[in-house]
């Protein structure tokens, strides 16, 4: 298992190269981002599960993971939190979503 944490923006970078590379089946994520680092003040927090998600599905690999039911909880929690999202995918699809009512 590897912890991808928000740093420098390569989070995703690095979990790909070590799923094709390392054939690591297991990373472990935040829902929305969610959490901070105690070693790295100022640290956003862990890579977006959502985010994770998104990218292996994109390249076809079978999560078993129901992205709309993903965002759908990280959206709660958010709001519960009076937090924004930490992932960029839960932000780009709420913009999408948010863009097509408007037709």
């Amino acid at each position: 298992m590897f912890l991808f944490a928000v740093v420098y923006l390569i989070c995703l970078n690095n979990s790909l190269s070590h799923f094709e590379q390392m054939g690591i089946s297991v990373v472990d994520s935040s829902v929305a981002g969610l959490g901070g680092c105690p070693y790295a003040k100022g640290a956003s927090g862990n890579v977006a599960t959502e985010d994770v998600v998104y990218m292996l599905h994109g390249l076809g690999v079978r999560t078993n993971v129901d992205l709309a039911k993903l965002l759908s909880a990280g959206d709660f929690i958010c709001k519960q939190l009076g937090r924004p999202s930490g992932s960029k995918t839960a932000v780009a699809l709420s913009r999408v979503t948010a863009d097509a009512s408007k037709i």
